[in-house]
């Protein structure tokens, strides 16, 4: 995993206010944490880990999602077109804490990873990408996203989950990465496959959306080392 010098890419200003938000949550004393680092900061407490993943890509900076990314959020979950094909659609900034919410407890929790997908300066926020539902048992979990539609077709949803896949196989050790895809989304569709996920079968009306009963399409991508290990050993 690629480092994040905290003096360096993230801009100071955001910085500190992300580590005076942990600093209040985790009851943290300022003057101790002026030298901890910015991954260490945010998930000092988390179990079974030292830091939170902070992950980049070419031109992608991946950081955990913070309460101060609530309009960002907001903005998301309350877009028409993000929203067609997500399981979840808010319509004011005080019902968005819920998502919030699932997010800072998926880390603290220790049931899952989320990202904020941003410019490599973090400037500019472009969306999200998940992996959640980290069942340990059996080294597996699901992954989602959504981007701001002025980002969509350039790439960033691709190169994100690449890197999100290859840190969950590789750090989370997982066996398998599950997906599923509305009916009527040929584009989430498209991405997966190009990540190496395989369509396994359609759920016929396994939930309700809107009064309506919708189909989803699972995918899954297997851990690429454990694939060559069985294909050797056959």
């Amino acid at each position: 995993m690629e480092a994040i010098d905290a003096a360096g890419d993230l801009g100071i200003e955001k910085l500190q206010s992300q580590c005076d938000h942990y600093a209040q949550l985790f009851g943290i004393k300022q003057e101790h944490y002026i030298d901890i680092s910015y991954s260490d900061m945010l998930m000092k407490q988390q179990k079974g880990t030292t830091s939170f993943p902070v992950l980049t890509t070419d031109r992608l900076l991946l950081r955990q999602i913070v309460q101060e990314d609530i309009e960002h959020v907001f903005r998301g979950l309350s877009h028409p077109e993000v929203t067609k094909y997500f399981a979840v659609s808010f319509h004011t900034l005080e019902a968005t804490q819920e998502q919030m919410d699932w997010y800072a407890n998926m880390i603290l929790q220790d049931t899952g990873r989320c990202w904020a997908i941003c410019s490599r300066d973090n400037e500019t926020f472009y969306g999200v990408c998940t992996l959640n539902f980290w069942d340990k048992t059996h080294r597996k979990a699901e992954t989602g996203y959504w981007l701001f539609p002025e980002f969509w077709g350039k790439g960033f949803a691709l190169e994100a989950m690449n890197r999100v896949f290859d840190y969950g196989f590789n750090e989370m050790q997982l066996n398998r990465i599950s997906a599923e895809v509305e009916d009527g989304n040929p584009a989430s569709a498209a991405i997966l496959i190009k990540t190496g996920f395989e369509y396994e079968g359609k759920l016929k009306n396994c939930e309700i959306k809107d009064g309506k009963c919708i189909n989803l399409q699972l995918y899954a991508k297997m851990n690429p080392n454990l694939v060559a290990d069985a294909e050797r050993n056959a």
